[in-house]
């Protein structure tokens, strides 16, 4: 037999130990593969693979490395290194290598959801949910392409649409649960709370057991509430900022209206104002707290979030 076809044999079998996940078997396939052809690059490109599904990211790019002197221009190696930048948080090196794999392939399903992914860890929203929508429209099957989609889905449409639910999509790849949390934290900071409700509530279905997640949703609700639409602005600046926020804005409302009564209205209208004052004062101080006690109260989790 060949050193050639020794090799292609063990490249197909290690392909199907690492889609059994059984990695620790693959890797020994690929030492016995080394023995005969030392520094081979489609083995070193399968060591990347497993490294890489065992989340051992120095030893996937070390691998990368070796496999990429060999052969600079294997498509499966750059794309690898691309996800292993993500997952490194090298965001510039990644987009960097999509760019120059989709400038060779612009018609790839795979590479237009990997640049998707990769703009929505970077919390370019608008950007990743075009993106998603072309890795769709090339190929309405490819489960990256579909993963993609479905968090864009969440954050644009406001339902879930056809095809897989997120939380499945999301079981399926491990690293996806950190980008969705990183959108949700992003879109409430830009006050878009319906949308992070909506994200929130399918990542939990993933992740049931998860009390952060099961925080998460009911903080979400809470945002999301139409009652708490006049202290949307007030929220941006968080929670810690909110109290002397209110009583600020409450003081220089007061004595606006006051003011503007004393010269229109009577004591009566003065009165009037002054209790509605109080009354959106109050509103603002403890509306959000008994809301919030309510929602977590209803989704049976323990104590309140201040």
């Amino acid at each position: 037999m060949s050193s050639l076809s020794s090799v292609q044999q063990i490249c197909s079998q290690v392909d199907q130990l690492t889609e059994r996940r059984r990695y620790a078997q693959a890797l020994e396939l690929i030492t016995q593969g080394f023995q005969s052809s030392p520094a081979n690059p489609e083995l070193l490109y399968r060591e990347a693979v497993v490294e890489f599904s065992m989340q051992n990211f120095d030893q996937s790019r070390e691998s990368l490395r070796l496999g990429l002197t060999e052969s600079p221009r294997h498509f499966g190696m750059r794309v690898l290194l691309a996800d292993v930048d993500v997952v490194q948080g090298r965001l510039a090196e990644a987009e960097r290598t999509l760019l120059g794999l989709l400038a060779e392939r612009p018609t790839s399903s795979a590479l237009h959801a990997s640049y998707a992914d990769l703009m929505f860890r970077a919390l370019q929203i608008e950007k990743g949910t075009a993106l998603a929508a072309e890795a769709l429209r090339l190929d309405p099957h490819n489960p990256h392409a579909l993963y993609v989609a479905a968090i864009g889905g969440c954050i644009a449409a406001g339902s879930r649409g056809e095809g897989p639910a997120l939380a499945l999509l999301v079981e399926a790849r491990p690293d996806a649960t950190k980008t969705v949390l990183a959108l949700i934290t992003h879109l409430m900071h830009a006050g878009r709370f319906s949308a992070a409700h909506r994200l929130a509530i399918e990542i939990l279905e993933s992740r049931p057991d998860s009390e952060e997640i099961q925080s998460l949703v009911a903080e979400t609700e809470c945002l999301s509430h139409w009652t708490m639409v006049p202290l949307r602005p007030v929220l941006r600046w968080g929670h810690a900022a909110q109290v002397p926020i209110v009583l600020l804005a409450t003081v220089v409302l007061a004595t606006v209206l006051l003011a503007m009564g004393r010269r229109s209205l009577g004591n009566e209208g003065q009165l009037i104002l002054a209790a509605a004052a109080c009354a959106f004062l109050l509103y603002l101080a403890f509306y959000p707290r008994l809301l919030r006690f309510l929602v977590r109260r209803r989704l049976g989790l323990k104590g309140s979030s201040t």
